[in-house]
């Protein structure tokens, strides 16, 4: 993903097409902000046109309102997991919404801390995300259940960069 377009690659870096989806510019510039997938469709953010898009992985059935936020929400990072889409929203909130695109909640998880979140990833059973890393201020990894409890905002000190490995984790 850069300023233009969503691109792709093979496993074995052959193949690169680096316009496989363009997407209009947002209002702010840019065309998204973060990009996950479930298998089936690639989900993106784009936080000045408050909305999370959707498209099949052939590149077939683009839509960029798959998911229309209240104004001034600003979806950043995105992650699959369970039978949800989660994004982080710099306000100090988790968002999520079914697969379907159906009962979005931009303040779904409070993480309770006003430097994030950042980064978010999640798997059948929980969601983590990082925040921190203000003015030198460590960085840590929060965690919660997919229902939300047992919320747990230093669960690791340091770099949240392993969740950008895991499986429905963000770009």
């Amino acid at each position: 993903m850069d300023q233009n377009a969503i691109g792709r690659v093979r496993f074995n870096g052959t193949g690169l097409s680096r316009r496989f989806i363009s997407l209009p510019q947002q209002n702010g510039g840019g065309v998204a902000d973060g990009l996950a997938t479930d298998g089936t469709y690639l989900y993106f953010s784009r936080c000045q046109n408050d909305e999370i898009g959707r498209v099949g992985l052939s590149g077939a059935g683009l839509d960029m309102t798959f998911i229309k936020l209240p104004r001034f929400s600003c979806p950043q990072q995105v992650a699959v997991g369970n039978t949800h889409i989660y994004w982080t929203e710099l306000a100090s909130h988790i968002g999520r919404a079914g697969l379907n695109g159906q009962g979005a909640s931009v303040t779904w998880l409070n993480i309770r801390e006003d430097q994030g979140p950042f980064n978010v990833a999640a798997d059948d059973a929980t969601v983590y995300w990082d925040w921190g890393g203000a003015a030198g201020s460590p960085e840590y990894v929060g965690t919660a259940s997919v229902a939300g409890t047992g919320v747990r905002t230093h669960f690791l000190t340091g770099e949240g960069a392993f969740l950008l490995t895991t499986p429905g984790s963000s770009s």
